[in-house]
């Protein structure tokens, strides 16, 4: 069925292969408007994503998933290393569960089908702690700020990774008892808590299946806070930053031109269905010591997917899904860190609505939408701010 071949397009789409927004679209704005601070270029060709900016800014790193490669950049675009760490070699982590992050200025860490790796600025490993027991993720996404997040508690570090999806059926009625925001690895021993249930008035329970794709959770850390959202819920959901976790506050959110996904019946349940990147709904959450950032995406009406679902030639019907999936409305919402919203704006179209963007030094950060009609031997990364 050509409605399950999305899950193609999302990894496609994931990695930042999209077209420009509709410019005939005009740039609107509710108490706020895009300023590009500054652009770093780098001679490239390929699809080069960024990924993470080291605490001090002086380094970026940067990834081409279909080379399944890592490039440690200095903050003016030049390539110092690449990284090649896949694979089943001693110092290798496998196949990776989350993106690779900066731990400090000089270490790069990634969470691994093998172990959690760190590895130095020239690719050396310098620690690694092995996985304790099956950790697995049913979805692994490749977008800009998904990679798992340190976090400090007491004298310890851990990881801030994913929520749980249950391994039992979604028609069990348990399911979304087990459904978990977030998963809290030790980085010592690699021991694990999931926290952040789901909430007790969570329009997932109104009875009806959700896939993974409506229940995939982003996460942020803040100052003090700890903030999830999922894809098909329309709020934002903060946690205390220390042990017990308890909810902070969720703030019901107000979406333009976006309807919340319909859970499906019992009887129609399509356990294949995982990820559509044609559904409205949340996409891409940040935080950092002063504010939140949230992306949602306006996404294909049912009414026009059922007629894409008439096409019957498969290149004609990808080039339609795709066209209209680029010209649909990202945009993104600003909140201070009590969840008071301040903005609510389209993104630029020059920013790539479909690979996410980074929160860093009171800037954010977003890949260059890609001009697939020409052969391009570059890639920017833009540094903005919201005023």
């Amino acid at each position: 069925m050509k409605y399950n071949l999305v899950l193609i397009c999302a990894i496609l789409l994931a990695i930042g292969c999209t077209s420009p927004q509709d410019e005939k679209k005009s740039q609107d704005s509710l108490a706020g408007e895009w300023a590009v601070v500054d652009s770093v270029t780098v001679e490239y060709l390929g699809n080069m994503t960024l990924s993470d900016i080291s605490p001090d800014g002086k380094h970026l790193l940067a990834a081409d998933y279909r080379k399944n490669t890592y490039f440690i950049l200095n903050e003016s675009g030049e390539i110092l290393q690449e990284l090649q760490k896949g694979g089943d070699t001693p110092d290798t982590y496998g196949q990776y569960l989350s993106e690779m992050g900066f731990w400090d200025d000089q270490t790069v860490f990634i969470m691994g089908t093998k172990a959690i790796k760190w590895y130095d600025l020239q690719g050396n490993e310098v620690k690694s702690t092995p996985m304790k027991g099956d950790y697995q993720k049913s979805v692994t996404m490749r977008y800009t700020g998904g990679q798992a997040q340190k976090i400090s508690l007491g004298d310890e570090q851990h990881l801030l990774h994913q929520g749980h999806m249950p391994k039992i059926k979604r028609t069990e009625k348990r399911y979304m008892d087990e459904v978990r925001g977030g998963t809290l690895i030790n980085t010592n021993n690699f021991e694990m808590i999931e926290l952040f249930p789901l909430e007790e008035d969570s329009r997932f329970r109104d009875g009806n299946l959700y896939d993974n794709g409506d229940l995939y959770s982003r996460l942020a850390v803040g100052e003090d806070k700890i903030y999830v959202s999922f894809d098909g819920d329309p709020t934002l959901y903060a946690y205390e930053k220390d042990e017990p976790f308890n909810l902070a506050f969720k703030k019901p959110l107000t979406l333009q031109n976006v309807q919340p996904n319909e859970g499906m019946p019992v009887e129609y349940a399509d356990v294949d269905v995982y990820f559509d990147p044609a559904k409205s709904g949340l996409r891409f959450l940040q935080a950092d010591n002063r504010s939140v950032y949230l992306q949602y995406f306006e996404g294909i009406s049912k009414e026009r997917m059922a007629e894409l679902e008439q096409i019957d030639d498969m290149n004609k019907w990808m080039a339609e899904y795709e066209e209209e999936l680029n010209t649909r409305e990202n945009r993104l919402k600003l909140f201070d860190a009590e969840g008071n919203e301040q903005v609510d704006l389209r993104l630029h179209d020059k920013f790539d609505g479909q690979a996410g963007f980074l929160a860093r030094h009171d800037h954010l950060y977003f890949n260059k939408v890609k001009n697939e009609e020409e052969e391009e031997d570059y890639v920017v990364f833009y540094k903005v701010r919201v005023e």
